[in-house]
């Protein structure tokens, strides 16, 4: 059976089978010939619909595509020239799953044009995702995918990320609705589109700007990263004042901080209060003010006064804190408040304050009031 093939019924009643297998070889075959015609036939195209709806409907009549189908599609769009130039791909409300998903990966690796693609309402899983995400981190042109109402949960969800935004770094993925999503992992797919949105409007928005009001975005890492990224990429950029409090940065945001602090000079002022930073994170942030001769002002609050929670800086975090600033002389004010107060961290204080007289305000006060009340 060889493409073009127009026949769409065949009708072997009468005859005498000993296995229904033989028979389910023949309608499969004859699926896959029919999409080969379909697909190879007709004429060049930026745009394809092969919903499930659309197959049903006009090329395999009783089923949608598997992902034995999904195999002849990228194998036929592949090798004809009809669709070198293919730019929308919708196979949306099929049976997609782990094989097709791997298929459809491979595709995008080899299909450079591609711009949307749809596979949302299909049968991916965090197995499939794999497939998937390896084909997508090489391809640079693909804008966007869609993957809504799948199986995917938090962890297919982190693969799918991880990879995505190599190649581009301002691609859409939808995956919120109708997928197994913890309330958190929401909140970081959101961190994550809102960080790549930040790049698409940064120059034009941002970059003029002498303060960057960031507070209480919700930018996570991913956001603060992006931020770092593009101020260290925009030498003419005007911001001398971030404030980066209450965006849940952590200790994988504090690196990205630690980023902007070594490539990014002309900032003067840092906001990153109430951000659940931990010590390791903090001593990123130390080692990065280690070789940073600019910066004025830190704010770097824990927790909001009164809070029961457990705060994750503790006295290891500062007091290396306190040691890299001695020798940090650009520094004027410091705001370290609602954080532990240990003796060993008044100790450390008091000798940061001793060691590095350039500092002029620290936690609300001066810093020779501070020295009054403890340096005995």
């Amino acid at each position: 059976m060889i493409a073009p093939f127009p026949l769409r019924y065949l009708h072997l009643g009468g005859n005498s089978f000993a296995s229904k297998t033989v028979l389910e070889q023949i309608h499969t075959k004859l699926h896959e010939k029919i999409i080969e015609t379909q697909l190879s036939a007709g004429p060049a195209a930026t745009v394809l619909n092969i919903s499930g709806n659309k197959v049903k409907r006009d090329i395999l009549l009783e089923c949608c595509l598997t992902d034995r189908y999904v195999h002849i599609v990228t194998q036929t769009l592949r090798a004809s020239p009809n669709w070198h130039l293919l730019e929308v791909l919708d196979m949306s409300g099929n049976e997609i799953g782990e094989k097709g998903a791997y298929d459809v990966g491979l595709f995008l690796a080899l299909q450079p044009q591609l711009r949307v693609l749809n596979l949302s309402n299909n049968l991916i899983t965090d197995a499939a995702i794999l497939g998937l995400a390896e084909g997508l981190e090489p391809n640079a042109k693909l804008q966007e995918l869609l993957l809504d109402l799948n199986q995917i949960t938090d962890a297919g969800a982190k693969q799918l990320y991880l990879k995505a935004f190599k190649a581009n770094q301002q691609r859409r993925i939808e995956l919120s609705v109708g997928n197994p999503l913890t309330s958190e992992c929401k909140v970081m797919l959101a961190a994550i589109s809102q960080a790549h949105d930040l790049r698409k409007r940064f120059i034009k928005e941002f970059a003029s700007q002498e303060k960057l009001e960031l507070s209480g975005r919700a930018l996570r890492q991913y956001g603060a990263a992006a931020i770092a990224e593009e101020l260290a990429a925009a030498p003419s950029s005007k911001c001398r004042i971030i404030d980066f409090s209450r965006n849940g940065l952590g200790d994988e945001g504090a690196q990205a901080i630690a980023q902007l602090l070594r490539a990014y000079p002309l900032l003067e002022e840092l906001d990153l209060s109430f951000n659940d930073i931990g010590d390791d994170g903090v001593i990123v942030l130390a080692d990065a003010l280690s070789e940073n001769a600019t910066l004025m002002s830190l704010s770097l609050h824990s927790a909001l006064e009164g809070s029961q929670v457990k705060l994750k800086l503790q006295e290891k975090g500062l007091c290396y804190l306190a040691q890299a600033i001695q020798g940090h002389k650009a520094l004027v004010k410091l705001d370290l408040r609602n954080n532990v107060t240990s003796p060993a961290v008044i100790r450390a204080y008091v000798e940061m304050l001793r060691r590095n007289q350039g500092i002029q305000k620290f936690n609300g006060t001066s810093a020779a009031v501070f020295l009054s009340r403890y340096d005995f």
